[in-house]
């Protein structure tokens, strides 16, 4: 026993200290990997979560403008007719989808033709344009309302 320590002039010492050099260096890049990772996996669910209550929003105008509680000066005239900041929106106020508030422009459009299959003497196709936002994420939708002549 005493023969094989007298081999050893610090060999394994100093091959341990290099080992453990690799060791710390990697892992403070797998650390640094994955709060980078926790980082891109935040900013992407808010993004999403923002997307979908613009989204969600700009389903509930649609709903308001098909049950007629946003109206119309002049069918024959495109116009803004509601915003977040008008006076009369349907309540409650402001607008929120799964407790997030949005911001919203709805444009009417005009009057136009309807599709097949309806009578162009009888009816007329009324279409909107809604747009929805939350925070950097913003949809743009167009809708159209198929009903008599005005």
């Amino acid at each position: 026993m005493t023969v094989l320590m007298q081999d050893n002039n610090g060999y394994v010492t100093a091959l341990v200290l290099i080992m453990l050099a690799i060791m710390t260096v990697l892992g403070a890049s797998v650390s640094r990997v994955a709060i980078t990772d926790l980082w891109i996996s935040r900013n992407e669910g808010e993004s999403k979560t923002n997307f979908y209550v613009a989204e969600g929003g700009n389903s509930r105008e649609a709903r308001e403008v098909v049950n007629g509680n946003y109206a119309i000066d002049d069918i024959y005239e495109s116009e803004t007719i509601a915003t977040e900041r008008s006076a009369h929106i349907p309540h409650p106020r402001p607008h929120e989808v799964a407790g997030k508030a949005y911001d919203f422009t709805i444009r009417y459009e005009g009057m136009f033709l309807p599709p097949k299959g309806f009578s162009a003497i009888d009816f007329s196709r009324y279409d909107y344009e809604i747009k929805t936002r939350r925070n950097e994420k913003t949809v743009i939708a167009r809708y159209c309302i198929i009903g008599p002549k005005g």
